[in-house]
């Protein structure tokens, strides 16, 4: 639309010349189309000028209208947090807690593909439950945590490592626990038991990652045990 005025006002100046220069004089036909123009003109800018200002105005309008549902939605969201933190028994700035690192490596290895840990969860199939999804899900699974025996030396554990994390799948257990119970702890017979190699090393007095070393390498459980009784505690024998 500016370019178009500018044009006009062109058109009008041109025009203007023409009538100081005596080269229109008083013909009427081109008084006409001088006349006709210099009109154009001012209807062009007197509509361009309204149509700006109306557009102004409903812009603002429509801004300040946005503006207001905006903060309506924002002091909305911030009732319904400081409700569900009430409920669940959240302090303030749980984000930079433990436990919230805890929930949100658990979404992150089931939903997010990009994630380290993801074809060993989301891959699989294994998933959260609805419960502890979406924006209330992290109080829901705080609640249950803390009513479940969490504390910060506990990791969460799935006792069917088949199955999804939900309220009735899940566990609060030292990292030992949860070694044994992965889908790839390897078990070896034992004293007439499967046994995983933290279990074996445990009973026998030995570090379990010195004797996981030994049995990747062929040596039968007795002959590893043997073998580390023999090279007493050294930490790389």
């Amino acid at each position: 639309m500016i370019q178009n005025q500018s044009y006009i006002r062109l058109l009008v100046q041109k025009a203007l010349r023409y009538v100081m220069n005596g080269t229109i004089g008083r013909n009427f036909v081109n008084g006409q189309w001088l006349m006709a123009t210099i009109k154009v003109y001012d209807f062009y800018v007197t509509t361009h000028q309204k149509v700006t200002l109306q557009k102004t105005a409903s812009g603002v309008k429509d801004q300040k209208k946005r503006s207001t549902s905006k903060s309506a939605q924002v002091k909305k969201a911030k009732e319904h947090r400081a409700k569900m933190k009430d409920i669940a028994g959240i302090t303030d700035n749980y984000g930079k807690s433990r436990i919230y690192h805890i929930y949100h490596g658990m979404i992150q290895r089931c939903f997010n593909k990009n994630d380290y840990h993801y074809a060993d969860y989301g891959n699989r199939g294994i998933y959260v439950c609805d419960e502890w999804l979406g924006k209330d899900g992290f109080f829901y699974f705080y609640k249950w945590a803390m009513n479940n025996g969490y504390n910060d030396s506990l990791s969460i554990d799935r006792i069917d490592n088949n199955a999804g994390y939900s309220p009735n799948n899940c566990r609060w257990t030292i990292q030992k626990v949860q070694a044994n119970n992965r889908r790839n702890s390897k078990r070896y017979p034992f004293n007439g038991k499967e046994m995983t190699v933290m279990e074996i090393g445990k009973i026998n007095n030995v570090n379990p990652e010195r004797l996981r070393y030994r049995l990747n390498k062929g040596m039968s459980v007795g002959d590893a045990i043997l073998d580390l009784s023999q090279k007493g505690s050294h930490p790389l024998l």
